[in-house]
This record gives structure tokens, C-alpha cells and sequence, in this order.
């Protein structure tokens, strides 16, 4: 593989903008947090469905589903996404939630940018450097913010987008536990058992919506037409065995093709990146107590503002947004 032709970057986070690189106004962002707070019941509903209520989810999870069929789904929902496309300047805002017992208390754990401040080509394959701002809030109140230039996101002409099945999913169980159980299902061979790992009630649909809130508030809405975007979105449940004992998982993935389609690094329980992801979410019943109660939560990663391409003032003198042709 040839050298990769650098270029000069873009101006970084830091440089660019006052927190994230693309909004000043702290208000929205505050205006967009208090929505979440005040949509969370219905965003919850929306993501359970008839999979899960405040009981919980569903004991009889039907036949099992294979797992090479889960990994063929979300390529599925890929199949016109181009990552590849991806502009100098190109930015992602998505935000980290929890909500408990059906969304009663909802809390924004995090707000995370990411934005390419460089591209690199080969002659077959495109590199992009990524900086990272993470905002982490406090229980008791303020922030911790963190910038850092994440490890470079590499991808072959033509990709391969998620063709594999996911080689990794990442929630009490954590979202890195989750990831060693997908981890677990991929060597099912090496697994005894009493501790295997299922998939079942994978089902899908189509539908077209409105931007995140953030973008339709953009001059034109960043000329995305009619202000629309396709929507793919992925259910399933993994259930974690040791022994008799089960612990369902229901995963919810969103992707489109009409956004940055470096929206979905770090974002999914499932893979490192799958391009354009919109929302991702990891439902599980916890015990509250010592008295054997459970009640629901859900964690998200939700996308809530973006951008395609630079603008021209943080470019360098005469750059062009385009990253090399390959």
C-alpha cells in the first residue's frame, strides 16, 4: 500500500469554534437537553414498543435468530451509505443518555463532537483524522471537558462497511460487558454451554423524518432537501445464559445515508463504526434494592447536530473541503 498524500488540516475543535465547532449558543444546546428530558417517555416507548414494557422485557423471546443473520442486517441497512464521501471538516454531536423505568428519570450523561480535521488517501483506501471534545457532566453540577485526536479511522475502496458480522458488542452489564458477549457469540465454538449467547427477534423498517433539531435550525437546513432524511432501524435481542438463567439485552440500532457519515464511531454497543449511525441504544432490566425488584434502563447515543463540510474560514488559504481523490 502507498504512502498516504497528506494535506494541511483544517482548523481543529478548539480553533474553530467555541465548544464543539459548530454552535456558539450554549442555549441550544440546553434548549436541545431539555426536549430530550421532556420527549424521553415517548423516545423510550418508541424504542421498546412491544418488546419491552415496565415489566420488562419478555421472558419468551421466540426462536433463536443466527448470528451471522444479525451482522447481514446491519449491512443491510448500510448498503447505500458511503463513508468514503466524507468531507474535510465534517461533524457529528451526539449525545449520551440514561433513562430509568421507562424514561421517569432521564439524565445526559455526555456530549461528544467529532470532527475530520484531515484526510489521507492510498490508492485503495481513504484515512481520516478525527478530534474528539467530550463534555461529561456532574452530578452535582458543571462539567469535565476532554479534547483529544482519536487513532485514524481507516477505509477500503470499496468498503466493506459492516459485511462481517460485528466483531464486538460493547451495559449493571455495561456496554464493553455487552461487547465481550457479541465477542462470546463469535467463538461459540470455544464457549461452554451453560454460558452462551443468543440473538432473537430481529425484525426492521423504513421511514423518512426530519434532522436532528440543531440542523433543521441551520440557514436552509444545511440544503438537505425538503429538510427530510431516510431513517433504517434495527431491533434485536442478545440474551446472556449462565446456566438457566437469562439476561436480555434489546439493542436498537438508526442509521441513514443522508447524514455525515462518520456519525457512529464510538457511538454503537456493536462495532467500533458503522457509518451514519443516527442512535444506538442498549435497553436491560437492573435490581434496585435487596429485594429482588427490577426496574429498566436504557442507554443512548443519540445524534443531535451535525455538519458535511467545513466552512471556508477554517479551511487553510485556498483548501478545498474534498479530500483527495483515491
Amino acid at each position: 500500500m502507498s504512502e498516504p498524500a497528506r494535506r494541511e488540516p483544517a482548523k481543529t475543535v478548539e480553533n474553530s469554534e467555541e465548544s464543539f465547532g459548530v454552535s456558539t449558543d450554549d442555549k441550544l444546546l440546553i434548549f436541545i437537553h431539555a426536549l430530550l428530558a421532556l420527549l424521553a417517555p415517548l423516545l423510550i416507548f418508541a424504542l421498546v414498543g412491544c418488546s419491552a414494557d415496565d415489566r420488562g422485557i419478555p421472558v419468551d423471546l421466540g426462536p433463536e435468530v443466527p448470528r451471522e443473520k444479525i451482522g447481514g442486517a446491519i449491512n443491510d441497512m448500510l448498503h447505500d451509505a458511503s463513508p468514503v464521501d466524507t468531507k474535510l471538516g465534517a461533524f457529528v454531536q451526539f449525545a449520551q443518555s440514561q433513562a430509568i423505568a421507562g424514561g421517569q428519570l432521564f439524565n445526559i450523561v455526555s456530549d461528544t463532537g467529532h470532527t475530520v480535521i484531515n484526510c489521507l488517501a492510498t490508492a485503495d483506501a481513504r484515512y481520516y483524522e478525527i478530534v474528539e471534545t467530550k463534555f461529561t457532566y456532574k452530578t452535582g453540577g458543571g462539567y469535565e471537558k476532554l479534547t483529544r485526536q482519536l487513532p485514524m479511522v481507516g477505509l477500503r475502496v470499496p468498503t466493506a462497511l459492516a459485511a462481517q458480522t460485528p466483531s464486538v458488542i460493547r451495559a449493571p452489564i455495561t456496554m464493553e460487558k455487552a461487547a465481550e458477549l457479541y465477542a462470546r457469540a463469535k467463538n461459540a465454538s470455544e464457549t461452554p454451554n451453560d454460558s452462551k449467547v443468543t440473538f432473537h427477534r430481529l425484525r426492521s423498517s423504513e421511514s423518512e423524518g426530519a434532522p436532528p433539531l440543531a440542523v433543521q435550525r441551520q440557514p436552509n437546513c444545511l440544503n438537505i432537501p425538503n429538510c427530510r432524511v431516510r431513517y433504517r432501524t434495527l431491533w434485536f435481542e442478545m440474551v446472556a445464559w449462565e446456566g438457566k438463567e437469562a439476561t436480555p439485552l434489546l439493542i436498537q440500532l438508526v442509521s441513514s445515508p443522508d447524514i455525515p457519515q462518520v456519525a457512529g464511531y464510538k457511538m454503537s454497543p456493536v462495532d467500533d463504526f458503522i457509518p451514519g449511525l443516527v442512535k444506538s441504544c442498549l435497553t436491560q432490566m437492573v435490581p434496585v434494592g435487596d429485594d429482588g425488584a427490577k426496574t429498566m434502563l436504557t442507554e443512548c447515543q443519540d445524534v443531535v447536530n451535525f455538519r458535511f463540510k467545513a466552512r471556508p474560514e477554517d479551511l487553510p488559504p485556498n483548501a478545498s473541503p474534498e479530500c483527495p481523490a483515491l
